[in-house]
């Protein structure tokens, strides 16, 4: 089930000549990213949007909507899906697309893993390749909180000037230590390009060198062929860009950004998201938004995920969108925030591994803290279903808005009795929180 075929001319079953044949690749649902941009771009030359962490499944970043590095170009996993083989509750395995079961279809679109049957394989669309690839990494360290707020403020007025476009995605990490960390990638600019679109912004940093100290290390801009980012070459894993898995006789193509690794067997404190509309950017309102993003981090610290919100995305990326099953607040989301906190491998009854339940609940109060002050700005944000709080309370309309009645009829359809039961997910309201008793 981790089999990838690439199509020249694909079309969907039963859609005959009323779609135009694409490009396109079918994955078996137990693939990772890692193995499609290896059979894709890697050895294919193309580019299929998929996640930005080589870890993540292939089945359920589509079934969840899905947020690639490059989503303010190229749009939601879930809009790339082209067709999808399911066994459905009946025991039936069908082919979903625009043309066959289109409100399934629609569904596995967005519309939670797990709910409405068992994914076996997709087929997703193929975009040409750009030239390059490349990120933007660095350290900006304020000297006191009164500096910290005023970077808050440069980089929000940054970012909404010069970066809101379909370019750039990645994060700012705003951290509560008066500390910001760029982590943020480009597609189809040369080098040259991306460094001059950031130079105001360190220009305006370097006129206070009072208040800001710049960390570049190791690198501050990068580029690559884009066939090449992915590619588990031994001189990046050398360099420390890419690692392997190192277990006896697991696949070459099983590699992983290292900064991931920390998320093996981890346990959550906390975790919480909210989508930060666009309109909070307008200038009548970005004082407000930065004085809250400023609140915020006097608790936790905040990342904002700007490749997780479409606004700045081309009219086709938007129109794709509003055909999947994703919350529409997508649409007009600039960013998603997320505050989280956790620690390494932890085991109840293990002596010197057990779990610290203090500093969890203690950790998880002030993420609640942040993210009451984001909610200020933003008072019923929607927030995305895979990074969201296990416990959010009003999650249908949190992650899907207006879709959730629509998806509860298409849940009732294909699943009247209920068999695919999943935490928080499409139908799960008319059962006990195990799943094992029917509450209606």
């Amino acid at each position: 089930m981790r089999n990838a075929t690439l199509h020249e001319a694909f079309v969907p079953q039963g859609c005959g000549g009323a779609v135009a044949p694409l490009r396109a690749v079918s994955l078996g649902a137990g693939a990772l990213w890692a193995h499609a941009y290896d059979a894709v771009t890697t050895r294919g030359g193309g580019y299929v949007q998929g996640g930005g962490c080589m870890t993540v499944g292939v089945a359920g970043l589509v079934q969840s909507g899905g947020f690639g590095s490059f989503s303010k170009a190229f749009g939601l996993a879930a809009a790339g899906l082209l067709e999808a083989e399911v066994v459905t509750a009946d025991g039936a395995t069908r082919i979903a697309n625009a043309c066959t079961h289109p409100d399934l279809f629609w569904g596995l679109k967005g519309g939670g893993g797990g709910s409405l049957g068992v994914v076996t394989r997709l087929t997703l669309r193929v975009h040409e390749l750009p030239e390059t690839f490349g990120a933007v990494n660095f350290t900006v360290r304020a000297a006191s909180p009164a500096a910290f707020r005023r970077l808050i403020e440069l980089v929000v007025d940054f970012y909404a000037r010069s970066v809101m476009n379909p370019h750039w995605g990645e994060q700012v990490r705003l951290r509560s230590d008066n500390v910001m960390r760029v982590a943020m990638v480009f597609q189809g600019l040369r080098r040259g390009e991306a460094a001059d679109t950031w130079q105001p912004f360190l220009d305006a940093l370097g006129r206070a060198p009072g208040d800001f100290s710049v960390d570049f290390a190791p690198l501050k801009i990068v580029s690559t062929s884009a066939r090449t980012f992915w590619a588990p070459t031994s001189i990046k894993r050398a360099l420390g860009f890419i690692s392997r898995d190192d277990r006896a006789g697991a696949p070459e193509g099983n590699v992983f950004w290292p900064g991931d690794q920390g998320e093996a067997g981890q346990v959550l404190h906390g975790y919480q998201s909210a989508w930060l509309p666009a309109n909070l950017l307008q200038d009548a309102r970005r004082p407000a938004l930065c004085e809250a993003l400023f609140a915020a981090t006097r608790h936790w610290g905040v990342a904002l995920h700007f490749n997780k919100g479409l606004a700045g995305a081309p009219p086709e990326v938007l129109a794709a969108a509003r055909g999947t099953a994703m919350n529409p607040a997508v649409l007009d989301a600039f960013a998603l925030a997320i505050c989280v906190a956790g620690e390494q491998p932890a085991y109840p009854e293990v002596e010197g591994h057990e779990r610290d339940v203090e500093e969890a609940r203690g950790e998880s109060r002030r993420i609640a803290a942040a993210m009451g002050a984001l909610r200020k700005v933003a008072p019923q944000p929607g927030s995305y279903v895979s990074e969201s709080n296990y416990f959010e309370p009003g999650w249908q309309r949190s992650f899907w808005g207006s879709n959730y009645e629509r998806l509860l009829a298409v849940e009732n359809r294909y699943d009247p009795q209920g068999l695919f039961f999943v935490h928080h997910r499409v139908g799960s309201k008319r059962w006990s929180a195990d799943g094992f008793t029917r509450l209606d």
